[in-house]
């Protein structure tokens, strides 16, 4: 008898997809895909040995040489399989000329119909469908065949041909009186196995990222009348194993990041950069120059930095995976390191692909900064970081993105070429990006001109997030239904809180009016300008009134005139009270307005040299102990400016006294008065009130 040889048998193993998954689960974790098929033959020739032990042999003990071998799962096999797969979080597309949804016993998963190329390659690229079936017809289109394997290639999915012929098509289809194409029954497997195909690394991921353990048996059986060898694998044990360090393989390098471009108002420079570093990493070939190898923003809160990476990361298209350092740190001595190895590794695997971190000084802290605390911990994790961040000529590139608001804390070695080769500043945006901002985001029925201008004034050196932050409190108030008083409010309560209840009695509510009546005439006159918002309500810190002004200081700097009308406003508070409240002792209400005036006149005088007696001389250059010596003399000159100051806004108040009534006695009234309110009550912005200040 001639020997039995397995190549005979074995050709084209007649291979259940959810034994093939099943085998590789057991055995062959982390396998790639292109060594399936000789492990494959490597594992069938040990169960069909196994098999023709125990079914080699008839009755009679005569040797039964099989036509064929057959290894397929139980039920109970494959429904634990399709658990773990998780196949309804998988979807696939269908590239057909006729409606065509494969129903698949057992399969979930839903199919996307792609009218075009175009369509299945917009698919891809935002990471929708892990593979999809491609009507044979378009394959005879020019070019398309080839487009179709460069995706293939590019994102390692799966592609399986069909037609109503067996014209070298994977699976056969027919088209129903309706127009529409259903399967055939014996297509039923090789469409099936496609699935399980594309949906094995899926698999492969949760073996390893649930920790489980499966044990496998085989039932063997002779089916005389094809003789063929039956092979059932069965599921014996499924268990989880504890695991002692934490799997970074679910990292998914897969999902676009929410944000968009186009929501990003200003940062035109950073974005640039950015992108241009995107498109090294794209355009680098192997011989190449190494492309920018990462990129750090830094800034103050809230300025839209990881907004920004996010932004970037899904307009390029690339794999991409975004994370805060708080997601790779441990408690456990090591595990951070193992993390970011994992991390790259990951990476790596995905090249060309983004990574960003958030927090980065969270990770990278500076060496010299962490030997105050604990030094071998901290330089354990910048040198693994370091070492990961290197351009190793043997790895394929890959763009670091950090973010940080404390750039003085990130370890220098990182702010190298080839880590870090740029460092961004993201600062506040300007008037024209918080213009443009406020304009996209508002009604324009809402947006006057007048309080477009306020909003922009007043959130100067804020960051765009206090920007947004007050818009969504704009469209959340109830307190009246006008969208523009709203939004007034809303920019109140950004800035100085919400309204709180006062304790105040009627003849302290009086007081504290004529004081902040007084600001609010003194600056109309002096500077031209009327307050935004007047209060007698506590808020916030301020538990008196407050004249809140908008932020109008020359860009060219204050010249001795302006220096003097501000120092006349500051003390118009107290000065109204002693015009229209004799009899009231001086109380501490006015101590902050003391403190700016005197820091105000100090600068005026000791730095900008604006006192003619005293001269151009700093102060602030001076040692310490020649300090000492001129500050008696400092403090005559700080008292003529703030007594000069202090008779003629007396002065000015006297000869409008009237203005000053009415305006305390509405503002006592209504508690609160915006703009416009007041320049109705004075007159607007022309009224003649008794002459102007000579300063």
């Amino acid at each position: 008898m001639s020997p039995l040889h397995l190549d005979s048998v074995l050709p084209e193993p007649d291979l259940h997809p959810a034994a093939l998954c099943a085998l590789l689960g057991s055995r062959a974790l982390g396998l790639e895909m292109r060594k399936v098929g000789p492990l494959v033959q490597g594992l069938l020739c040990e169960h069909f040995r196994e098999a023709l032990r125990s079914c080699g042999r008839g009755a009679e003990g005569a040797v039964r040489v099989p036509m064929a071998y057959r290894l397929q799962a139980s039920k109970d096999l494959k429904a634990s399989i399709l658990e773990t797969m998780q196949p309804e979080r998988m979807a696939f597309g269908v590239l057909a000329s006729a409606p065509f949804a494969p129903a698949l016993l057992d399969w979930p998963t839903p199919w996307q119909p792609l009218p075009d190329i175009e369509a299945l390659t917009a698919a891809l690229q935002a990471h929708q469908i892990q593979g999809a079936l491609v009507e044979r017809g378009f394959w005879e289109e020019p070019g398309t065949r080839a487009r179709v394997e460069a995706l293939q290639d590019r994102y390692a999915v799966a592609f399986l041909t069909f037609d109503s012929e067996a014209n070298g098509s994977d699976i056969i289809v027919s088209r129903n009186r309706k127009g529409r194409l259903y399967l055939h029954g014996k297509s039923q497997v090789a469409l099936e196995a496609f699935c399980f195909r594309a949906g094995l690394d899926r698999f492969l991921m949760q073996m390893e990222g649930r920790s489980e353990q499966w044990a496998l048996g085989a039932r063997h059986a002779w089916d005389e009348a094809t003789q063929t060898i039956q092979t059932e694998l069965t599921l014996l044990r499924r268990e989880r194993v504890a695991q002692v360090k934490t799997s970074h393989d679910g990292l998914d390098f897969t999902a676009p990041p929410a944000a968009r471009m186009e929501d990003l108002v200003g940062l035109d420079a950073q974005k640039s950069a950015l992108l241009q570093a995107v498109e090294e990493l794209k355009a680098w070939r192997p011989g190449d120059p190494r492309p920018t190898g990462g990129i750090l923003l830094e800034g103050p809160p809230g300025t839209g930095k990881t907004q920004l990476i996010a932004a970037v990361a899904k307009a390029s298209g690339l794999p991409c995976v975004l994370l805060s350092a708080s997601q790779l740190q441990s408690m456990y001595w090591g595990e951070t390191e193992r993390r970011i190895r994992d991390l790259f590794e990951q990476a790596w695997r995905h090249a060309p692909s983004i990574i960003g971190l958030d927090e980065f000084e969270g990770l990278g802290m500076s060496r010299q900064i962490a030997s105050q605390s604990e030094p071998g911990f901290v330089a354990s994790i910048v040198t693994t970081l370091l070492t990961a961040m290197n351009a190793s000529p043997g790895k394929p590139p890959v763009l670091v993105l950090g973010a940080t608001n404390y750039a003085e804390r990130v370890d220098p070695a990182f702010l190298r070429p080839g880590r870090f080769d740029q460092v961004l500043h993201v600062g506040f945006p300007s008037a024209e990006a918080r213009r443009a901002f406020l304009k996209s985001h508002l009604p324009a029925e809402v947006l006057e001109d007048s309080l477009l201008d306020h909003l922009v004034r007043f959130t100067q050196h804020k960051s765009m997030a206090v920007v947004h932050r007050l818009i969504h409190e704009s469209q959340q108030g109830v307190a009246t239904t006008d969208p523009a008083m709203r939004l007034r409010e809303a920019l109140v309560t950004s800035l100085i809180g919400p309204p709180g209840e006062s304790t105040l009695t009627v003849e302290e509510k009086h007081t504290v009016a004529v004081h902040e009546a007084g600001h609010a005439l003194t600056s109309a006159a002096l500077l031209g300008q009327v307050p935004f918002f007047l209060t007698i309500r506590p808020r916030a810190d301020i538990a008196l009134g407050l004249c809140l002004m908008e932020p109008t200081r020359p860009e060219t700097g204050l010249d001795t005139a302006r220096v003097k009308a501000e120092l006349a406003v500051l003390l118009a508070g107290r000065a109204a009270e002693r015009l229209l409240l004799p009899a009231r002792e001086p109380s501490s209400g006015a101590a902050s307005d003391l403190q700016k005036a005197t820091s105000l006149a100090h600068r005026a005088i000791s730095e900008w040299g604006m006192d003619p007696d005293w001269g151009l001389m700093s102060i602030e250059a001076l040692p310490l102990e020649v300090r000492g010596v001129l500050s008696e003399r400092l403090g005559h000159h700080l008292t003529a400016w703030l007594r000069e100051a202090e008779v003629k806004v007396g002065d000015f108040l006297a000869a409008n006294v009237a203005a000053l009534m009415g305006l305390a006695d509405a503002l006592q009234r209504r508690q609160d008065l915006y703009r416009e309110e007041i320049e109705e009550l004075v007159g607007g912005r022309g009224w003649a009130i008794g002459g102007s200040i000579q300063v």
